[in-house]
């Protein structure tokens, strides 16, 4: 396993390499994030268990790169994965197979905006900026709301900076099913469309994003951020409905806050909706201490409820992490 380690990461490298002679830019880049943790729960009618775990938090190894090209565009490409390196892989029950493709596209870029094809986050998902404080951990906001979705069969255009903080995103699916007799089957250019309109400034984050049949929902994601002094006010309101034209209408709300303190940062964040299970409530508590450029030490408790007691869970979290 070292050695395959050794010479994916020799590889990724050397593509880097080759392209900067070639007159390209390229970077390798990751991400290496892992926590401790203890693990409170309930089973059956008033049984409780806890357990002890080592996780890998969403890390990450990639390339990204562009070439400059004719008429002032750039073509623009990025092929990343996730590395589950403290986990055993779920199909084969061994460490053998730990890597996850995730954002991984090709596109052309210019004044006129960004058109990327691949496997992407809907832009309604991007739409959450970074008001999800614990994002990739236990308290991340997928596990109380639908639409944090990664297609892999994107094209999405994204327009240029409009008014001085304004950008549109377009993505469409296609369903790629194919005709059965008379059976009815997706197979337009966009069986699914994503959408987000978002306008960041220096202390200001806001967007409106909506999906439209992405995996089966329907969602409307209206979410904020404001920045005042040292602290961080976040919110997300969230409407989803099944696209099949079911009667099920839920919304859900989170609510962050962050107040940097020093080298450390001082995060609340809490979530409610039916989305994913009825009456799901969570709460997380967390800091992070910044060790050096890229580095940092953390913390966190997140409880998580529903109106099934049996759902109940509680985690208590230690962990580095260290981007590159």
């Amino acid at each position: 396993m070292k050695n395959r380690l050794c010479a994916f990461a020799a590889g990724l490298m050397v593509t880097g390499c080759g392209t900067a002679v070639a007159g390209e830019s390229a970077v390798v880049y990751g991400r290496a994030d892992v926590s401790y943790q203890n693990e409170s729960y309930k089973y059956g009618a008033d049984q409780d268990g806890n357990t002890f775990i080592l996780k890998s938090n969403a890390s990450r190894i990639g390339v990204k790169g562009a070439k400059e090209l004719d008429g002032d565009l750039k073509a623009i490409y990025q092929l990343e994965w996730e590395v589950s390196f403290t986990d055993k892989d779920s199909k084969n029950g061994d460490g053998d197979n730990i890597l996850k493709a995730r954002n991984s596209f090709v596109g052309i870029t210019g004044e006129y905006g960004t058109l990327v094809a691949g496997t992407h986050d809907t832009p309604l998902k991007k739409a959450q900026g970074k008001i999800d404080l614990f994002n990739d951990l236990e308290g991340d906001i997928k596990n109380v709301l639908l639409g944090e979705n990664r297609v892999n069969n994107v094209l999405q255009y994204s327009s240029p900076k409009l008014m001085d903080g304004l950008v549109a995103t377009l993505a469409v699916v296609p369903g790629e099913e194919q005709e059965v007799g008379e059976v009815e089957v997706n197979n337009s250019v966009a069986d699914s469309v994503s959408a987000s309109l978002i306008y960041k400034t220096g202390d200001l984050f806001a967007a409106v994003a909506m999906d439209d049949s992405v995996g089966g929902v329907d969602t409307l994601r209206i979410s904020g951020q404001y920045k005042i002094e040292d602290a961080k006010l976040g919110m997300i309101y969230q409407m989803s409905e099944s696209s099949a034209g079911s009667t099920v209408d839920d919304d859900g709300i989170i609510l962050s806050l962050s107040y940097k303190l020093g080298s450390e940062v001082l995060k609340f964040q809490y979530g409610a909706s039916d989305m994913k299970a009825k009456g799901t409530e969570q709460v997380s508590f967390g800091v992070d201490h910044k060790v050096a450029k890229g580095t940092k030490f953390y913390a966190f408790l997140t409880n998580t409820t529903t109106d099934d007691d049996a759902d109940e869970e509680m985690i208590i979290a230690a962990g580095i992490q260290h981007k590159f």
